[in-house]
């Protein structure tokens, strides 16, 4: 399944670690999609917003504001799951407690499948 949306860069991927620590062993805070099945279109950088968080007790996840954005649902960085979820599962988490903002850079990136991950990135 190919699809696309933006990267969370390492260093912010770990600022975000610290901040809200995984509860669940699956940990994942890599991306942010956008779309699925689609061309190689590949969105352009972004700063997006972190507005809140949410976790039903297998799955927890940032609330996350795209600017110039939308998707049927929401966007979130899905931040970790038990073994009897998956990422997906995250698209139905609501009662979202929402915070002051986070602003971060994100990076556009288009992937065809599961292996390798990404396989283009518009920058580094």
């Amino acid at each position: 399944m190919s699809y696309n949306g933006w990267i969370i860069p390492d260093i912010y991927r770990s600022f975000l670690l610290e901040m809200r620590p995984p509860k669940y062993n699956n940990v994942k805070m890599s991306h942010i999609t956008y779309q699925l099945d689609c061309d190689k279109t590949i969105p352009c950088d972004q700063i997006i917003k972190i507005i809140g968080y949410a976790d039903n007790g297998s799955i927890e996840a940032f609330l996350v504001d795209v600017p110039d954005f939308e998707r049927d649902g929401f966007f979130h960085i899905t931040i970790s799951h038990d073994d009897n979820s998956s990422s997906k599962d995250a698209n139905n988490l609501n009662d979202f407690n929402h915070f002051e903002p986070i602003e971060i850079p994100v990076n556009g990136f288009f992937c065809h499948g599961d292996s390798p991950y990404i396989t283009t990135m518009l920058s580094s």
